[in-house]
């Protein structure tokens, strides 16, 4: 492609005390026969006035190294420092080229060597217009960013939205499992043993016996349904109490040695950030029990300044920590990902150090709350 193929009209803010080189920049453009417009300037100073001014009148701005008061690579790091948003072109005398690494390093887009042995004349047009398209690749790419960054917080938010919807529902589930279901064979279970009272044979009251026995095993299956759909011990006592009650839970019905430990200090938290906790542990441990193969575990909790750390880790058979990523919850459903996302957005993160063969250990962090009632 010709760099020199343009539809638009260039617009230069071109800084350089000499005139005689002023007219020949001038010639040089409607040499090659690219469309310019071009604004002069003689003084570092003057440039800077207009460019605080506003940029939407330049396109790039072509500076002098050898200017009367503040030098031209002066001049562009204060425009870079500034965050003046347009290229910025250095020209400098033969002898200079350090110069112009320095300036390369310190942000400036190009420079062009004022050699006319070397015709620097014929080269300038084509040097600017390749600056300029650098810059509107930079900007689009910066932009495109952006946008993705917007996206992903908005995913982020909507991901955490609904994981506390989620739990939401679950509790008004397990509620109501509780008072309708578990209450209503709690009763029948009374009214069955006044019947057991009134029996007038043995036979009668073996009959009564195993209904009562069906209802016993009902109850403790309808309250082991209620914690696993929302344990009650997470708004009645807390995050602490209920991932303490949830390794028990998991340690009887897996068979899996889970230790828990508490450092004993407060740990205010909010709804939010309990919540997300809490599945996160309960995921973690499900993991365990799923994949790691393990024979024991250790669930620890303690405050470290304004955060609340969560340690899990198991004697399984570990894996790759670099595998962490949207394609292992698809595969192997660890969640990792997800929990790793969900904390990020309430300020929190996770850490995981594992190897095959050697165990896992994952580390939730999230903050504290100063408003949220006392977790311990």
């Amino acid at each position: 492609m010709d760099p020199t193929n343009i539809s638009t009209r260039l617009r230069v803010l071109l800084v350089e005390d000499d005139e005689h080189d002023r007219i020949a920049f001038r010639r040089a453009f409607r040499k090659s026969q690219v469309d310019c417009e071009i604004t002069e300037c003689i003084r570092a100073e003057e440039a800077l006035e207009r460019l605080r001014a506003g940029t939407s009148s330049f396109d790039l701005v072509v500076i002098d190294q050898k200017l009367p008061g503040m030098p031209g690579f002066e001049l562009c790091k204060t425009l870079l420092v500034e965050k003046i948003p347009l290229p910025l072109v250095l020209l400098t005398g033969k002898g200079s080229e350090q110069l112009a690494v320095d300036a390369l390093k310190a942000g400036v887009d190009d420079y062009v060597v004022k050699d006319p042995s070397e015709s620097y004349l014929d080269l300038l047009p084509v040097v600017l217009l390749q600056a300029v398209r650098r810059n509107a690749d930079r900007t689009a790419r910066k932009q495109a960013e952006e946008r993705l960054l917007t996206y992903h917080n908005r995913l982020r938010s909507l991901a955490s939205a609904l994981s506390l919807a989620e739990e939401q529902e679950r509790r008004r589930i397990a509620t109501e499992v509780h008072e309708n279901i578990g209450q209503n064979l709690a009763f029948a279970k009374i009214k069955l043993g006044k019947v057991w009272e009134l029996a007038s044979s043995d036979g009668l009251r073996d009959a009564v016996d195993e209904v009562i026995k069906v209802i016993d095993e009902t109850i403790e299956d309808t309250r082991s349904l209620v914690y696993q759909v929302s344990s009650p011990i997470l708004y009645q006592l807390g995050f602490v109490a209920a991932v303490e009650s949830l390794t028990q839970q998991s340690q009887k019905q897996h068979g899996i040695a889970i230790e828990f430990e508490d450092d004993g200090q407060p740990k205010p938290l909010s709804d939010d950030v309990r919540v997300l906790l809490f599945q996160a542990v309960r995921e973690l441990l499900a993991n365990v029990v799923r994949h790691a193969q393990a024979k024991t575990a250790e669930v620890s909790v303690a405050k470290k300044g304004d955060q609340i750390l969560v340690d899990v880790k198991d004697d399984g058979i570990g894996f790759e920590p670099a595998e962490i990523g949207p394609a292992m919850d698809q595969d192997k459903k660890f969640g990792l990902f997800s929990i790793r996302e969900r904390l990020e957005s309430l300020g929190g993160a996770m850490k995981v150090a594992s190897r095959r063969g050697h165990g896992t250990r994952v580390t939730l962090s999230a903050p504290l709350s100063r408003e949220a009632d006392d977790d311990r």
